[in-house]
């Protein structure tokens, strides 16, 4: 695992994960850590799209807080994640679609807070 330093410049240099398949969410209680399993942390910079996919999964540390809103279903997709806040007080915030796809009717997105943030790739 390699710690991410800036977590926002992180994921603005790999184009906010856009276009990403969360493949995993996982929230340990008893260490208080947030895990999505990415499929391809590259989604949005690989040209063409038939290039090697780069799954992860990106450990959010010291979470006091988690939000979700989305439908449990296969194909559920990053627009944009965004880190707000400054060291030891982050703030994730996720826009979903499905497939891509925006649903008119639901807003899903996904949101925590946390102090660090690691990947393993």
């Amino acid at each position: 695992m390699t710690a991410i330093s800036n977590p926002s410049r992180y994921f603005q240099d790999l184009g906010s994960l856009h276009d990403a398949f969360i493949e995993a969410v996982k929230i340990d209680l008893s260490s208080n850590r947030l895990t999505l399993g990415i499929d391809n942390i590259d989604a949005c910079l690989t040209n063409p799209p038939a290039a090697p996919k780069r799954p992860a999964l990106l450990h959010f540390n010291q979470v006091s807080e988690v939000r979700l809103a989305f439908a449990l279903m296969e194909g559920v997709r990053i627009g944009s994640l965004s880190i707000g806040g400054e060291a030891d007080a982050y703030t994730l915030t996720i826009s979903l679609s499905s497939g891509g796809i925006a649903d008119d009717d639901a807003t899903w997105w996904m949101s925590a807070s946390f102090r660090s943030s690691e990947i393993d790739s």
